[in-house]
Order: C-alpha cells, then sequence, then structure tokens
C-alpha cells in the first residue's frame, strides 16, 4: 500500500511537471528568430529620388517603391503642395510590376505643375491609396522639396 501511494505520488509530481513545462513553452516567443517590424510610414515606401530637401522644377520625375499594400489598383495618389498647403498638382503613382503582394513594388510618376519663385519651399505627399476611405487606412509620407 505505501509502494502504490509513493508510484502514484510521483506520477502525479511527474504529470504536473509535464503540465507546466508545456504551458510554459506555448506561452514563449516564438524560437524562429523571425521578428515582425510594427508597420511603419519608413518600412512602406521610399522615395528615391528626389531626395527630402532637394530642389525641383516641371517636370519633376519621382522614381521610388512602396509595399504593395500601399497601393490599390496598381495606383497611389502623389500630391505636391506650396509652403501654404495650396495644392499644385495631384497625379497617380503607377506600380511598375505586380501590386498585388505585400513586398516593394517599384514606382514612378512626372509630375507637371506651373513655375514657383526660386527659393520658395513645398511638400511632395506620397499617399496610401485608400478607397474606403475609412480614417484608420490613410497613411502618407511627407517630403520637403525647394523650388
Amino acid at each position: 500500500m505505501k509502494a502504490t501511494l509513493t508510484i502514484f505520488g510521483l506520477v502525479l509530481v511527474l504529470v504536473a511537471g509535464l503540465f507546466i513545462g508545456y504551458y510554459a513553452a506555448s506561452r514563449r516567443p516564438s524560437a524562429t528568430g523571425i521578428v515582425t517590424p510594427t508597420p511603419t510610414v519608413e518600412n512602406m515606401i521610399i522615395l528615391d529620388a528626389p531626395k527630402p530637401g532637394a530642389t525641383v522644377a516641371s517636370p519633376l520625375k519621382l522614381t521610388g517603391r512602396a509595399r504593395g499594400n500601399w497601393y490599390f489598383e496598381a495606383s497611389f495618389p502623389v500630391v505636391l503642395k506650396k509652403a501654404d498647403g495650396t495644392i499644385l498638382v495631384t497625379v497617380p503613382a503607377e506600380a511598375q510590376s505586380d501590386w498585388m503582394t505585400t513586398d516593394w513594388v517599384p514606382f514612378q510618376v512626372t509630375l507637371t505643375f506651373p513655375p514657383q519663385p526660386a527659393g520658395t519651399t513645398g511638400t511632395l505627399v506620397l499617399k496610401k491609396d485608400n478607397p474606403s476611405g475609412e480614417p484608420q487606412y490613410d497613411d502618407s509620407r511627407i517630403i520637403p522639396v525647394v523650388f
């Protein structure tokens, strides 16, 4: 009888230990070493040209790359504004390859706008295309420029 209770106690401790070990292991982060960064505008769209603060004139060619989910139907809006917020031009940037991916997709667009006084400033706004109109899906990258 004493041996049966001892064996039962050992089995109970072993089962409890296995349960605790399994529970603790299931609560740990994945051991794959893969870390998924939180999406930010900086890792969603990159403007290769022009660089921030560059002096620009019409016609202005923009090139860069954006994650596929920045596009809708292979394009997204680009807005050029004067320093006071006046919109000079709005044109869709076009994907240069398959945009139905979460990988980088190159884009280009040429903006044609009226001449601006030399030395004045403005901004390029690269807007995530948001056909839903829901504000939680809005995103944009603002690039300062000099005319």
